[in-house]
């Protein structure tokens, strides 16, 4: 058998194990500049945004997003908004300053307003996480987004590179 035999041999198989592993993912991530917010209003981080031309059908997804707070008695409250169209089976997880996890399960219902995680040993760095599936029905009225707040006015949370999304549908 020929080089050049086997080496087609090879990248075939290796195609198909790579069609073997599944869907590609689709990513999208905080670069650049850390994302900051000191006040109790939620406001969007504007780089984490699954769009709203997804195909019906499931996905899933991971989203990491390292975080720091300007001070050990301050929380963050992460949420996430989603139109009427997505069906959530996803989790946050939020760690506290003690190494606890808060766990929030979004469950199949409307917009759900954000949970706390516990004050965070300033000024080390964390890393929420949320992941799971989610289910499109029909055409998307808006997109997946992710935002976060301070548990106190004048004390920051701050997001850092590289907080990412990344989904692919499965089915």
């Amino acid at each position: 058998m020929s080089l050049l035999t086997r080496l087609g041999d090879l990248i075939t198989a290796i195609g198909a194990d790579i069609k073997a592993l599944g869907p590609a993912w689709t990513t999208v991530s905080v670069s650049g500049s850390n994302v900051v917010n000191s006040t109790t209003t939620l406001a969007d981080i504007s780089a984490l945004v699954i769009p709203s031309n997804l195909a019906t059908g499931t996905y899933e997804l991971e989203c990491k997003i390292p975080f720091t707070s300007a001070a050990a008695t301050t929380a963050p409250y992460f949420t996430t908004i989603y139109p009427a169209q997505v069906l959530p089976a996803w989790t946050w997880e939020i760690p506290d300053g003690k190494y606890n996890l808060s766990v929030l399960n979004q469950s199949v219902s409307a917009e759900l307003a954000g949970g706390a995680g516990t004050p965070v040993a300033s000024p080390s760095r964390f890393c929420a996480k949320w992941e799971g599936l989610f289910f499109v029905t029909g055409a998307m009225a808006s997109t997946i987004k992710i935002q976060f707040r301070s548990e106190v006015a004048g004390s920051a949370i701050t997001v850092m590179p590289p907080a990412f999304i990344r989904y692919r549908k499965i089915a």
